[in-house]
Protein backbone atom coordinates (compact mmCIF):
# COMPACT_ATOMS: atom_id res chain seq x y z
CA UNK A 1 0.00 0.00 0.00
CA UNK A 2 2.77 2.24 0.92
CA UNK A 3 4.14 1.74 -2.52
CA UNK A 4 0.91 2.19 -4.75
CA UNK A 5 0.83 5.52 -2.51
CA UNK A 6 3.93 7.01 -3.06
CA UNK A 7 3.15 6.10 -6.94
CA UNK A 8 0.41 8.39 -6.63
CA UNK A 9 1.92 11.00 -4.94
CA UNK A 10 4.47 10.90 -7.47
CA UNK A 11 2.08 10.54 -10.44
CA UNK A 12 -0.06 13.42 -8.92
CA UNK A 13 3.18 15.76 -7.81
CA UNK A 14 4.41 15.21 -11.57
CA UNK A 15 3.18 19.33 -13.42
CA UNK A 16 3.65 20.84 -10.10
CA UNK A 17 6.10 19.25 -7.49
CA UNK A 18 5.44 22.29 -4.96
CA UNK A 19 2.76 24.49 -3.98
CA UNK A 20 2.46 26.58 -7.08
CA UNK A 21 0.20 29.55 -6.98
CA UNK A 22 -0.57 33.00 -9.14
CA UNK A 23 -1.65 35.76 -6.63
CA UNK A 24 -3.80 37.94 -9.16
CA UNK A 25 -7.84 39.06 -9.52
CA UNK A 26 -9.73 36.36 -11.40
CA UNK A 27 -11.60 38.81 -13.60
CA UNK A 28 -9.01 40.34 -15.09
CA UNK A 29 -6.24 37.50 -15.24
CA UNK A 30 -5.44 36.33 -19.00
CA UNK A 31 -6.57 32.32 -18.69
CA UNK A 32 -5.52 32.64 -22.67
CA UNK A 33 -2.00 33.21 -21.93
CA UNK A 34 -1.74 30.38 -19.10
CA UNK A 35 -3.12 27.85 -21.05
CA UNK A 36 -0.16 28.99 -23.67
CA UNK A 37 2.65 28.63 -21.55
CA UNK A 38 1.78 25.61 -19.52
CA UNK A 39 -0.91 23.52 -21.04
CA UNK A 40 -4.77 22.43 -20.66
CA UNK A 41 -5.97 21.30 -17.54
CA UNK A 42 -7.46 18.14 -16.66
CA UNK A 43 -9.22 18.87 -13.69
CA UNK A 44 -10.71 22.47 -12.59
CA UNK A 45 -12.01 23.26 -8.99
CA UNK A 46 -13.52 26.49 -8.25
CA UNK A 47 -15.19 27.77 -4.98
CA UNK A 48 -16.21 31.51 -6.48
CA UNK A 49 -16.81 34.13 -3.81
CA UNK A 50 -20.88 34.27 -4.56
CA UNK A 51 -22.81 37.21 -3.75
CA UNK A 52 -25.74 36.02 -1.86
CA UNK A 53 -28.16 38.68 -2.70
CA UNK A 54 -27.43 41.32 -5.39
CA UNK A 55 -25.69 39.04 -7.86
CA UNK A 56 -28.80 37.10 -9.20
CA UNK A 57 -30.19 38.12 -12.57
CA UNK A 58 -33.55 38.71 -10.57
CA UNK A 59 -34.21 39.22 -7.12
CA UNK A 60 -35.64 36.30 -4.60
CA UNK A 61 -37.35 36.68 -1.41
CA UNK A 62 -34.97 33.25 -0.82
CA UNK A 63 -31.88 35.96 -1.16
CA UNK A 64 -30.10 37.77 1.69
CA UNK A 65 -27.05 40.02 1.62
CA UNK A 66 -23.73 38.79 3.75
CA UNK A 67 -21.71 41.64 5.04
CA UNK A 68 -19.66 39.24 7.00
CA UNK A 69 -18.39 38.41 3.65
CA UNK A 70 -17.35 41.55 2.87
CA UNK A 71 -14.91 41.70 5.70
CA UNK A 72 -13.02 38.74 4.36
CA UNK A 73 -13.10 38.87 0.70
CA UNK A 74 -14.91 40.81 -2.03
CA UNK A 75 -18.04 38.78 -3.42
CA UNK A 76 -18.61 38.85 -7.28
CA UNK A 77 -22.04 38.22 -9.14
CA UNK A 78 -23.57 35.66 -11.40
CA UNK A 79 -22.68 37.66 -14.60
CA UNK A 80 -19.07 38.23 -13.19
CA UNK A 81 -18.36 34.78 -13.07
CA UNK A 82 -20.51 33.41 -15.69
CA UNK A 83 -18.08 35.99 -17.62
CA UNK A 84 -14.37 34.19 -16.59
CA UNK A 85 -13.50 32.00 -19.38
CA UNK A 86 -13.08 28.98 -17.71
CA UNK A 87 -13.93 26.61 -20.86
CA UNK A 88 -10.53 27.52 -22.25
CA UNK A 89 -8.49 25.49 -19.71
CA UNK A 90 -9.46 22.45 -20.77
CA UNK A 91 -10.96 20.52 -23.74
CA UNK A 92 -11.70 17.43 -21.99
CA UNK A 93 -11.92 16.59 -17.87
CA UNK A 94 -13.58 17.61 -14.81
CA UNK A 95 -15.30 20.68 -12.86
CA UNK A 96 -15.84 20.76 -9.81
CA UNK A 97 -17.82 23.87 -9.03
CA UNK A 98 -19.07 24.60 -5.22
CA UNK A 99 -22.18 26.33 -5.02
CA UNK A 100 -25.02 28.05 -3.16
CA UNK A 101 -28.38 25.77 -2.10
CA UNK A 102 -29.84 28.64 -4.16
CA UNK A 103 -28.09 29.13 -7.25
CA UNK A 104 -28.47 25.81 -8.08
CA UNK A 105 -30.20 27.10 -11.82
CA UNK A 106 -27.33 29.29 -12.34
CA UNK A 107 -24.37 26.67 -11.56
CA UNK A 108 -26.00 24.75 -14.19
CA UNK A 109 -25.69 27.80 -16.83
CA UNK A 110 -22.36 28.31 -15.89
CA UNK A 111 -21.32 24.74 -16.68
CA UNK A 112 -23.09 24.79 -20.13
CA UNK A 113 -21.19 28.01 -20.84
CA UNK A 114 -17.86 27.03 -20.26
CA UNK A 115 -18.80 23.68 -22.05
CA UNK A 116 -19.53 20.97 -19.27
CA UNK A 117 -22.53 18.51 -18.44
CA UNK A 118 -23.27 18.55 -14.96
CA UNK A 119 -22.97 14.53 -14.44
CA UNK A 120 -22.99 14.18 -10.49
CA UNK A 121 -22.55 16.05 -7.03
CA UNK A 122 -20.89 15.99 -3.59
CA UNK A 123 -22.76 16.40 -0.65
CA UNK A 124 -19.96 18.20 2.29
CA UNK A 125 -22.54 17.37 5.63
CA UNK A 126 -20.68 20.08 8.04
CA UNK A 127 -19.98 19.14 11.69
CA UNK A 128 -18.99 20.88 14.48
CA UNK A 129 -17.40 19.24 17.59
CA UNK A 130 -18.48 15.98 16.09
CA UNK A 131 -22.17 16.59 15.56
CA UNK A 132 -24.23 18.25 12.35
CA UNK A 133 -23.77 22.26 11.95
CA UNK A 134 -27.06 23.70 11.81
CA UNK A 135 -27.05 27.11 10.07
CA UNK A 136 -29.04 29.97 8.88
CA UNK A 137 -31.68 29.23 5.43
CA UNK A 138 -35.30 30.22 4.25
CA UNK A 139 -37.53 26.76 5.08
CA UNK A 140 -35.06 24.90 6.88
CA UNK A 141 -32.04 24.71 9.05
CA UNK A 142 -28.96 24.32 6.83
CA UNK A 143 -26.15 21.51 7.28
CA UNK A 144 -24.87 20.79 4.20
CA UNK A 145 -22.79 22.10 1.20
CA UNK A 146 -23.32 21.07 -2.19
CA UNK A 147 -20.36 20.74 -5.35
CA UNK A 148 -21.55 19.90 -8.62
CA UNK A 149 -19.36 17.59 -10.77
CA UNK A 150 -19.43 18.50 -14.79
CA UNK A 151 -17.36 16.39 -17.17
CA UNK A 152 -16.54 17.92 -20.84
CA UNK A 153 -15.22 15.36 -23.85
CA UNK A 154 -14.94 17.05 -27.01
CA UNK A 155 -15.17 15.05 -29.74
CA UNK A 156 -12.44 15.05 -32.49
CA UNK A 157 -11.97 16.48 -35.56
CA UNK A 158 -9.94 16.02 -38.58
CA UNK A 159 -7.59 13.58 -37.02
CA UNK A 160 -7.28 9.80 -36.95
CA UNK A 161 -9.14 8.27 -33.92
CA UNK A 162 -6.02 6.79 -32.91
CA UNK A 163 -4.10 9.83 -32.85
CA UNK A 164 -6.86 11.42 -30.94
CA UNK A 165 -6.98 8.60 -28.47
CA UNK A 166 -2.71 8.85 -27.82
CA UNK A 167 -3.51 11.96 -26.74
CA UNK A 168 -2.16 12.84 -22.96
CA UNK A 169 -5.62 12.31 -21.42
CA UNK A 170 -5.35 10.24 -18.53
CA UNK A 171 -8.03 8.08 -16.84
CA UNK A 172 -10.67 8.27 -14.38
CA UNK A 173 -11.43 5.69 -12.22
CA UNK A 174 -15.08 4.89 -10.92
CA UNK A 175 -16.74 4.08 -7.68
CA UNK A 176 -13.51 5.64 -5.71
CA UNK A 177 -16.29 6.92 -2.49
CA UNK A 178 -19.56 7.86 -2.12
CA UNK A 179 -20.85 10.93 -2.67
CA UNK A 180 -21.10 12.38 0.87
CA UNK A 181 -18.24 13.96 2.88
CA UNK A 182 -18.50 14.07 6.61
CA UNK A 183 -15.51 16.77 8.17
CA UNK A 184 -15.83 19.43 10.49
CA UNK A 185 -16.21 23.50 9.63
CA UNK A 186 -12.62 24.91 9.89
CA UNK A 187 -11.97 28.59 8.56
CA UNK A 188 -14.45 30.80 6.93
CA UNK A 189 -15.40 29.69 3.83
CA UNK A 190 -12.98 26.79 3.96
CA UNK A 191 -13.92 23.36 2.19
CA UNK A 192 -12.94 19.99 3.48
CA UNK A 193 -9.24 18.27 2.67
CA UNK A 194 -11.25 14.95 1.28
CA UNK A 195 -12.46 16.72 -1.80
CA UNK A 196 -9.01 17.21 -2.87
CA UNK A 197 -8.11 13.24 -2.19
CA UNK A 198 -11.14 12.47 -3.66
CA UNK A 199 -9.64 14.16 -6.58
CA UNK A 200 -6.44 12.57 -6.75
CA UNK A 201 -7.49 9.31 -6.95
CA UNK A 202 -10.07 9.96 -9.08
CA UNK A 203 -7.44 11.24 -12.19
CA UNK A 204 -4.20 10.02 -10.47
CA UNK A 205 -1.42 11.90 -12.57
CA UNK A 206 -3.50 14.91 -13.89
CA UNK A 207 -3.09 18.68 -14.40
CA UNK A 208 -5.22 20.37 -11.88
CA UNK A 209 -5.61 24.13 -11.08
CA UNK A 210 -7.49 25.85 -8.58
CA UNK A 211 -9.49 29.08 -8.81
CA UNK A 212 -10.24 31.47 -5.62
CA UNK A 213 -7.99 29.29 -4.40
CA UNK A 214 -6.80 30.47 -0.58
CA UNK A 215 -3.85 29.80 1.65
CA UNK A 216 -5.16 27.12 3.80
CA UNK A 217 -5.96 25.08 -0.32
CA UNK A 218 -2.31 25.41 -1.26
CA UNK A 219 -1.41 22.04 -2.14
CA UNK A 220 1.68 20.04 -4.16
CA UNK A 221 0.50 19.02 -7.34
CA UNK A 222 -2.14 21.48 -8.26
CA UNK A 223 -1.42 25.13 -9.78
CA UNK A 224 -3.38 27.88 -7.35
CA UNK A 225 -4.98 31.13 -8.42
CA UNK A 226 -6.59 33.75 -6.69
CA UNK A 227 -6.46 37.19 -4.86
CA UNK A 228 -5.26 36.43 -1.28
CA UNK A 229 -2.14 33.95 -1.55
CA UNK A 230 1.08 34.79 -0.41
CA UNK A 231 2.35 36.06 2.77
CA UNK A 232 -0.20 38.98 2.90
CA UNK A 233 -3.10 36.84 3.70
CA UNK A 234 -1.72 34.91 6.11
CA UNK A 235 -3.40 36.20 8.93
CA UNK A 236 -7.41 35.44 8.76
CA UNK A 237 -9.60 38.36 9.50
CA UNK A 238 -12.01 36.46 11.22
CA UNK A 239 -9.45 34.77 13.39
CA UNK A 240 -9.06 38.05 15.64
CA UNK A 241 -5.58 38.16 18.12
CA UNK A 242 -5.17 40.82 21.02
CA UNK A 243 -3.20 43.46 19.70
CA UNK A 244 -0.92 43.34 22.58
CA UNK A 245 -0.13 39.77 23.61
CA UNK A 246 -0.91 38.42 20.22
CA UNK A 247 -2.93 35.23 21.31
CA UNK A 248 -5.82 34.44 19.45
CA UNK A 249 -9.22 35.85 21.48
CA UNK A 250 -11.95 34.03 19.34
CA UNK A 251 -10.08 30.68 19.45
CA UNK A 252 -9.11 30.61 22.67
CA UNK A 253 -13.01 31.95 24.08
CA UNK A 254 -11.85 35.15 26.00
CA UNK A 255 -13.39 38.30 26.25
CA UNK A 256 -12.91 40.07 23.42
CA UNK A 257 -12.32 44.29 24.19
CA UNK A 258 -12.95 46.08 21.03
CA UNK A 259 -11.20 50.49 20.90
CA UNK A 260 -13.93 52.70 20.03
CA UNK A 261 -11.22 55.38 19.41
CA UNK A 262 -8.89 52.92 17.64
CA UNK A 263 -8.84 51.62 14.29
CA UNK A 264 -9.49 47.57 14.49
CA UNK A 265 -7.78 47.71 17.79
CA UNK A 266 -8.66 44.49 20.04
CA UNK A 267 -7.51 43.46 23.37
CA UNK A 268 -8.12 40.27 25.36
CA UNK A 269 -9.59 40.36 28.27
CA UNK A 270 -6.43 40.08 30.43
CA UNK A 271 -4.33 42.95 28.99
CA UNK A 272 -7.53 45.44 29.03
CA UNK A 273 -6.50 45.46 33.05
CA UNK A 274 -4.11 48.13 31.99
CA UNK A 275 -6.65 50.40 29.83
CA UNK A 276 -9.86 52.46 30.81
CA UNK A 277 -12.28 49.56 30.00
CA UNK A 278 -14.77 53.05 28.76
CA UNK A 279 -12.97 52.95 25.69
CA UNK A 280 -13.78 49.70 24.63
CA UNK A 281 -16.49 47.89 23.36
CA UNK A 282 -17.16 44.34 25.47
CA UNK A 283 -17.99 41.72 23.44
CA UNK A 284 -18.61 38.43 25.54
CA UNK A 285 -17.44 36.01 22.35
CA UNK A 286 -19.80 33.06 23.18
CA UNK A 287 -20.44 32.46 19.87
CA UNK A 288 -19.11 30.10 17.62
CA UNK A 289 -20.72 30.80 14.47
CA UNK A 290 -21.79 33.90 12.46
CA UNK A 291 -25.07 35.02 13.92
CA UNK A 292 -27.79 36.34 11.33
CA UNK A 293 -29.39 39.81 12.61
CA UNK A 294 -32.24 39.00 9.99
CA UNK A 295 -34.11 42.48 10.51
CA UNK A 296 -31.56 44.79 10.58
CA UNK A 297 -30.08 46.89 8.06
CA UNK A 298 -26.24 48.23 8.61
CA UNK A 299 -26.79 52.41 8.26
CA UNK A 300 -24.12 53.09 6.35
CA UNK A 301 -22.93 50.10 4.04
CA UNK A 302 -27.33 49.85 3.54
CA UNK A 303 -26.10 45.56 3.60
CA UNK A 304 -29.25 43.40 4.97
CA UNK A 305 -29.40 41.76 7.25
CA UNK A 306 -26.45 42.45 8.95
CA UNK A 307 -24.38 39.12 10.20
CA UNK A 308 -21.89 38.50 13.17
CA UNK A 309 -21.86 41.53 15.92
CA UNK A 310 -24.39 44.52 15.88
CA UNK A 311 -23.59 47.88 16.93
CA UNK A 312 -26.99 49.57 18.16
CA UNK A 313 -26.94 53.15 18.87
CA UNK A 314 -28.99 54.07 21.88
CA UNK A 315 -29.09 57.92 21.00
CA UNK A 316 -30.11 57.48 17.58
CA UNK A 317 -33.34 56.67 16.41
CA UNK A 318 -33.19 53.12 15.06
CA UNK A 319 -29.51 53.13 13.72
CA UNK A 320 -27.24 50.08 13.22
CA UNK A 321 -23.86 49.54 12.60
CA UNK A 322 -21.94 46.20 11.37
CA UNK A 323 -18.84 45.87 12.53
CA UNK A 324 -16.86 46.93 9.62
CA UNK A 325 -18.67 50.14 9.84
CA UNK A 326 -17.38 50.89 13.26
CA UNK A 327 -14.42 50.57 12.68
CA UNK A 328 -14.87 52.75 8.78
CA UNK A 329 -16.43 55.75 11.08
CA UNK A 330 -13.20 55.50 13.78
CA UNK A 331 -10.79 55.24 10.48
CA UNK A 332 -11.87 58.05 8.57
CA UNK A 333 -11.80 61.73 9.48
CA UNK A 334 -15.10 62.83 8.45
CA UNK A 335 -17.33 60.97 10.63
CA UNK A 336 -20.48 59.37 9.32
CA UNK A 337 -21.80 58.66 13.20
CA UNK A 338 -21.25 60.48 16.15
CA UNK A 339 -18.79 58.32 18.29
CA UNK A 340 -19.69 59.68 22.21
CA UNK A 341 -22.89 58.22 21.44
CA UNK A 342 -23.72 55.38 23.07
CA UNK A 343 -23.27 52.19 21.02
CA UNK A 344 -24.79 48.60 22.30
CA UNK A 345 -23.06 45.49 21.38
CA UNK A 346 -25.74 42.64 20.22
CA UNK A 347 -24.04 39.56 19.80
CA UNK A 348 -27.21 37.54 19.41
CA UNK A 349 -30.53 38.93 18.38
CA UNK A 350 -33.75 38.22 20.17
CA UNK A 351 -36.33 36.36 18.69
CA UNK A 352 -37.62 38.67 15.81
CA UNK A 353 -36.27 41.73 17.75
CA UNK A 354 -39.46 43.53 18.43
CA UNK A 355 -41.23 42.58 15.54
CA UNK A 356 -45.15 41.06 16.39
CA UNK A 357 -45.16 37.50 16.23
CA UNK A 358 -48.55 35.59 15.26
CA UNK A 359 -49.35 32.60 15.82
CA UNK A 360 -50.51 31.60 12.65
CA UNK A 361 -48.75 29.74 9.53
CA UNK A 362 -48.63 31.58 5.75
CA UNK A 363 -51.08 29.69 3.96
CA UNK A 364 -48.57 30.85 0.53
CA UNK A 365 -45.45 30.27 2.09
CA UNK A 366 -45.67 27.82 5.30
CA UNK A 367 -44.19 29.88 7.39
CA UNK A 368 -44.86 29.60 10.97
CA UNK A 369 -44.87 31.83 12.92
CA UNK A 370 -45.68 35.06 10.88
CA UNK A 371 -43.15 37.45 12.22
CA UNK A 372 -43.85 41.16 11.35
CA UNK A 373 -47.58 42.31 9.71
CA UNK A 374 -49.64 39.20 9.09
CA UNK A 375 -52.66 39.74 6.87
CA UNK A 376 -55.34 37.70 6.92
CA UNK A 377 -59.01 37.24 5.16
CA UNK A 378 -61.74 37.58 6.94
CA UNK A 379 -63.97 35.85 3.92
CA UNK A 380 -62.44 32.63 4.31
CA UNK A 381 -63.11 32.82 8.01
CA UNK A 382 -59.94 33.61 9.28
CA UNK A 383 -58.15 30.61 7.80
CA UNK A 384 -56.42 31.97 5.06
CA UNK A 385 -53.08 34.22 5.94
CA UNK A 386 -50.34 35.70 4.40
CA UNK A 387 -46.59 37.27 5.48
CA UNK A 388 -45.85 40.33 4.33
CA UNK A 389 -43.21 38.70 2.22
CA UNK A 390 -46.11 36.84 0.20
CA UNK A 391 -48.47 40.15 0.54
CA UNK A 392 -46.37 42.27 -1.38
CA UNK A 393 -43.87 40.10 -3.66
CA UNK A 394 -46.72 37.29 -4.95
CA UNK A 395 -49.43 38.10 -7.52
CA UNK A 396 -53.19 37.42 -5.81
CA UNK A 397 -52.83 35.06 -8.89
CA UNK A 398 -50.50 33.14 -7.46
CA UNK A 399 -51.70 32.48 -3.98
CA UNK A 400 -55.28 32.13 -4.58
CA UNK A 401 -56.68 28.51 -4.21
CA UNK A 402 -59.97 26.81 -4.42
CA UNK A 403 -60.89 28.76 -0.89
CA UNK A 404 -59.33 31.82 -1.59
CA UNK A 405 -60.26 33.98 -4.32
CA UNK A 406 -58.34 36.91 -6.17
CA UNK A 407 -61.89 39.37 -5.14
CA UNK A 408 -61.31 38.47 -1.42
CA UNK A 409 -60.10 41.32 0.79
CA UNK A 410 -56.67 41.25 2.82
CA UNK A 411 -56.95 42.94 6.07
CA UNK A 412 -53.53 43.68 7.92
CA UNK A 413 -53.04 42.85 11.82
CA UNK A 414 -50.05 44.85 13.01
CA UNK A 415 -50.32 43.46 16.69
CA UNK A 416 -51.04 39.53 17.28
CA UNK A 417 -54.24 38.49 18.96
CA UNK A 418 -53.49 36.43 22.20
CA UNK A 419 -55.81 32.91 23.22
CA UNK A 420 -58.67 32.96 25.32
CA UNK A 421 -57.22 29.75 26.55
CA UNK A 422 -54.18 29.60 29.40
CA UNK A 423 -51.12 28.99 26.92
CA UNK A 424 -49.58 25.48 27.13
CA UNK A 425 -45.67 25.17 27.82
CA UNK A 426 -43.14 22.52 26.99
CA UNK A 427 -39.61 21.53 28.13
CA UNK A 428 -37.43 21.39 25.11
CA UNK A 429 -34.60 19.00 27.22
CA UNK A 430 -37.06 16.21 28.86
CA UNK A 431 -40.10 16.98 26.58
CA UNK A 432 -42.15 17.34 29.73
CA UNK A 433 -45.89 18.80 28.70
CA UNK A 434 -47.97 21.73 31.24
CA UNK A 435 -45.09 22.82 32.67
CA UNK A 436 -46.34 25.41 35.78
CA UNK A 437 -44.52 27.66 38.39
CA UNK A 438 -41.28 28.60 37.42
CA UNK A 439 -39.60 28.36 34.06
CA UNK A 440 -37.17 29.24 31.50
CA UNK A 441 -37.85 30.97 28.53
CA UNK A 442 -34.87 31.43 25.58
CA UNK A 443 -35.35 34.95 24.39
CA UNK A 444 -33.41 34.34 21.22
CA UNK A 445 -35.59 31.27 19.96
CA UNK A 446 -39.41 30.71 19.09
CA UNK A 447 -41.59 28.96 21.80
CA UNK A 448 -38.18 27.18 23.58
CA UNK A 449 -38.75 26.28 27.38
CA UNK A 450 -36.54 24.74 29.90
CA UNK A 451 -37.84 23.16 32.68
CA UNK A 452 -35.99 23.12 35.87
CA UNK A 453 -34.41 19.96 35.81
CA UNK A 454 -33.24 20.51 32.47
CA UNK A 455 -32.03 23.97 33.02
CA UNK A 456 -29.80 22.94 35.59
CA UNK A 457 -28.15 20.11 33.58
CA UNK A 458 -28.44 20.85 30.23
CA UNK A 459 -28.23 25.03 29.55
CA UNK A 460 -24.52 24.77 28.61
CA UNK A 461 -24.49 20.92 27.63
CA UNK A 462 -28.01 20.90 25.09
CA UNK A 463 -27.06 19.70 21.76
CA UNK A 464 -29.06 20.81 18.92
CA UNK A 465 -31.88 18.47 17.54
CA UNK A 466 -33.72 18.66 14.28
CA UNK A 467 -36.76 19.60 15.92
CA UNK A 468 -35.20 22.79 17.30
CA UNK A 469 -32.55 25.35 16.80
CA UNK A 470 -31.60 26.49 20.13
CA UNK A 471 -27.60 26.86 21.01
CA UNK A 472 -25.95 26.65 23.91
CA UNK A 473 -24.90 30.40 23.86
CA UNK A 474 -28.46 31.39 23.71
CA UNK A 475 -30.13 33.56 26.74
CA UNK A 476 -32.69 32.04 29.31
CA UNK A 477 -34.72 33.79 31.46
CA UNK A 478 -37.01 32.69 34.48
CA UNK A 479 -40.99 33.15 34.25
CA UNK A 480 -44.15 32.46 35.75
CA UNK A 481 -46.78 30.19 34.44
CA UNK A 482 -49.83 28.60 35.21
CA UNK A 483 -51.34 24.85 35.17
CA UNK A 484 -54.42 24.77 32.75
CA UNK A 485 -55.57 21.77 34.34
CA UNK A 486 -55.41 23.18 37.59
CA UNK A 487 -57.44 26.22 36.52
CA UNK A 488 -60.16 24.72 34.69
CA UNK A 489 -60.55 21.93 37.81
CA UNK A 490 -60.63 25.32 40.07
CA UNK A 491 -63.27 26.64 37.40
CA UNK A 492 -65.25 23.58 37.11
CA UNK A 493 -65.49 24.05 41.15
CA UNK A 494 -66.50 27.46 41.29
CA UNK A 495 -68.91 26.64 38.11
CA UNK A 496 -70.20 24.01 40.73
CA UNK A 497 -70.90 25.96 43.33
CA UNK A 498 -72.19 28.97 41.85
CA UNK A 499 -74.96 26.36 40.49
CA UNK A 500 -75.84 25.09 43.55
CA UNK A 501 -76.52 28.85 44.90
CA UNK A 502 -78.61 28.83 42.01
CA UNK A 503 -80.99 26.17 42.81
CA UNK A 504 -80.89 27.29 46.61
CA UNK A 505 -82.07 30.79 45.31
CA UNK A 506 -84.69 29.01 43.32
CA UNK A 507 -86.25 26.58 45.49
CA UNK A 508 -86.61 29.22 48.36
CA UNK A 509 -88.58 31.57 45.68
CA UNK A 510 -90.27 28.91 44.73
CA UNK A 511 -91.40 28.02 48.65
CA UNK A 512 -92.07 32.08 48.71
CA UNK A 513 -94.62 31.83 45.71
CA UNK A 514 -96.54 29.07 46.96
CA UNK A 515 -97.01 31.15 50.88
CA UNK A 516 -98.35 33.93 49.14
CA UNK A 517 -100.43 32.04 46.82
CA UNK A 518 -102.01 30.72 49.68
CA UNK A 519 -102.17 33.62 51.79
CA UNK A 520 -103.70 35.08 48.60
CA UNK A 521 -106.19 32.68 48.36
CA UNK A 522 -107.18 33.12 51.89
CA UNK A 523 -107.38 37.26 51.84
CA UNK A 524 -109.32 36.78 48.28
CA UNK A 525 -113.03 36.76 50.58
CA UNK A 526 -111.46 40.03 52.21
CA UNK A 527 -110.75 41.40 48.94
CA UNK A 528 -113.99 41.29 47.19
CA UNK A 529 -115.82 42.72 50.13
CA UNK A 530 -113.31 45.83 49.81
CA UNK A 531 -113.92 45.92 45.97
CA UNK A 532 -117.67 47.19 46.83
CA UNK A 533 -116.28 49.54 49.11
CA UNK A 534 -113.97 50.93 46.53
CA UNK A 535 -116.85 51.23 43.68
CA UNK A 536 -118.90 53.88 46.44
CA UNK A 537 -115.86 56.12 46.92
CA UNK A 538 -115.08 56.46 43.26
CA UNK A 539 -118.93 57.25 42.95
CA UNK A 540 -118.06 59.91 45.29
CA UNK A 541 -115.46 61.39 43.99
CA UNK A 542 -116.53 61.57 40.34
CA UNK A 543 -112.95 60.30 39.04
CA UNK A 544 -112.77 56.84 37.55
CA UNK A 545 -110.37 54.77 39.49
CA UNK A 546 -107.48 52.10 38.45
CA UNK A 547 -108.84 48.37 38.72
CA UNK A 548 -106.38 46.29 41.68
CA UNK A 549 -105.67 43.12 40.64
CA UNK A 550 -104.49 39.94 42.70
CA UNK A 551 -101.04 40.22 40.44
CA UNK A 552 -100.88 43.51 41.46
CA UNK A 553 -101.03 42.54 45.07
CA UNK A 554 -99.31 39.41 44.86
CA UNK A 555 -95.98 41.46 43.45
CA UNK A 556 -96.66 44.57 46.03
CA UNK A 557 -96.37 41.85 48.86
CA UNK A 558 -93.46 39.84 47.55
CA UNK A 559 -91.07 43.21 47.42
CA UNK A 560 -92.10 43.65 50.60
CA UNK A 561 -90.93 40.14 51.85
CA UNK A 562 -87.73 40.55 49.81
CA UNK A 563 -87.26 44.06 51.31
CA UNK A 564 -87.78 42.63 54.81
CA UNK A 565 -85.31 39.82 54.57
CA UNK A 566 -82.78 41.79 53.29
CA UNK A 567 -83.11 44.60 56.39
CA UNK A 568 -82.75 41.48 58.44
CA UNK A 569 -79.77 39.98 56.36
CA UNK A 570 -77.80 43.36 56.68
Amino acid sequence: MRKIQKEIDELNNKYFPSKSYINCDIKYFNLDLLVQNIGYFDIIYMDPPWRIKGGQQVDSQFMFSNSKFSLEYNTMSNKDIIDINIETLSKKGFLFLWILNTQMDIACQMMQKWGYEVVDKLIWIKMKDKNIQLTHGYYFMHSFEMCLIGYKNNEFSGESKSNYMEQNYPQFHQYITNNVIFSEVRKKSQKPDEIYEIIELLIPGSKKIEIFARNNNLRPGWLSLGNQLGETYEQWLNLVCCDECKQEITKQKLMRYKSKYRHNYDLCQNCVQHHNKEDFFEIQNKVYEDVLHQYQQCNHCRTEPIWGIRFHCLDCQDFDLCEACVDLNIKENDKFHDQKHQMQVIEVPIYADGFPVHDKRCSSCYMMPITGTCFTCHQCSGNFNLCQNCFFNKSSEKIANKRHKQEHVMDPILSPTKNSKTKKYKCGGCGLANLNGEIFKCLNCYCFYFCQSCYDTKRDNFKTNIASSHKTYHTLVKIQTKNEDLDEKKNENENENDNDLKQKDQIHDQQQLIQCVQENNNNQQENNKNQSLQNTMIKQRGRPKKKISNLELYMDKLSKQKKSQENSEK
